[in-house]
Order: structure tokens, then C-alpha cells, then sequence
């Protein structure tokens, strides 16, 4: 496999790496393109953006007793307006003219499919999130209304999850997976 047939992925950028490394998405080869750094612990050297930050701060508020409902629903709105918002930098990031899914389509036309279905989990997951913020911003729950809204909620970061799993799937056919015919 050539070096122009693969993604780097890393949570440790170089040490002293003071800013992120940039990405030309649209480069014809990967060492064009340069290294994908999705930091946790250093989010100023992230030059991408995924999900797991505001699905995580979503899935804290949730688990906080609801004792005091209003506070807990404000916790809850605001957990999912961040969700919201890291979801739609994801989607404009892999969507883009150029982007992640561009760069996959290019160099593995074969997994047209596989984007398409992600395509369709970003309509879905934004949909839902948008549907669950409505209702949490429309009046205070009640305990059963809460119950309601956390098991919907779950599921939603239970889809996202499998997004996120079906997306490095995509990588991983994509970079690894020398489909060509053998002697």
C-alpha cells in the first residue's frame, strides 16, 4: 500500500506542536493533505471536529438527578444546543465541497454507498436533536415527561455512537483494505 492511501488519526500530536497542523482536505494524496489530529486533551491543536465532546456533556447532564427539574432541564437544553452545534461543524467538515467525503469518494468510488448512509445518519441525528431541543425549551417537565425525554435522548446517543463507528468503518474500508486482484 502506497503512502497516498491512508488517514493518519491521532489524539497525540507532536510534542511542542504550538498550533494544529492544517488540512487540505481536497489534496490528492495523503501526505498532501497532512495528519487528521482529533485531540481530547489539547483542543487547541484539533484541526478536526467530532461528536464525542458534545455527546459526552449530553450524556453528564442526563445522568444528574432531576430532583430539581427545571434546573436539570436547563441543564439538559444546554447540553444539546452544544451537541447541536458540534454536530453541524462535523457535518459542514465531512459534507464540504472538498471535505472527508469528497476525499473518500475520490480515492474509493466504490464506498458511494457508505457515504450516502452517512449522509443520511447526519439528517436523522440532526433532525432528532432538533425535535429533542424543542421540546425541552417548550415548557417544564414533569417526572414522567423527564423519563420520557432521557430514554429518547439515550437513543439518540446511542445512533450517534453507531455514526461514529460506521464512519471509521468508512476509514477503514477505505485506507486498509487492499481490494484489488491478487496474482
Amino acid at each position: 500500500m502506497g503512502d497516498n492511501k491512508h488517514i493518519v488519526l491521532t489524539s497525540h500530536p507532536p510534542r511542542g506542536a504550538a498550533k494544529p497542523p492544517g488540512v487540505a482536505w481536497g489534496a490528492p494524496t495523503a501526505k498532501e493533505r497532512g495528519p487528521v489530529v482529533g485531540s481530547l486533551k489539547n483542543p487547541h491543536q484539533r484541526n478536526v471536529i467530532g461528536v464525542h465532546s458534545g455527546a459526552y456533556g449530553l450524556y453528564r447532564a442526563l445522568a444528574v438527578a432531576a430532583g430539581a427539574s427545571q434546573e436539570w432541564q436547563r441543564n439538559v437544553t444546554d447540553a444539546l444546543e452544544r451537541l447541536r452545534t458540534t454536530w453541524d461543524d462535523h457535518i459542514a467538515k465531512t459534507e464540504a465541497d472538498g471535505g472527508f467525503f469528497t476525499q473518500i469518494l475520490r480515492d474509493e468510488p466504490r464506498l458511494d454507498a457508505a457515504v450516502k448512509r452517512l449522509r443520511l445518519e447526519h439528517d436523522e441525528l440532526s433532525t432528532r436533536t432538533e425535535k429533542l431541543l424543542a421540546r425541552c425549551q417548550e415548557s417544564t417537565l414533569d417526572a414522567d415527561e423527564v423519563e420520557v425525554l432521557r430514554a429518547e435522548v439515550l437513543e439518540l446517543l446511542g445512533k450517534a455512537a453507531r455514526h461514529r463507528q460506521h464512519g471509521s468503518d468508512l476509514i477503514y474500508e477505505a485506507y486498509q483494505v487492499d481490494v484489488s486482484v491478487g496474482d
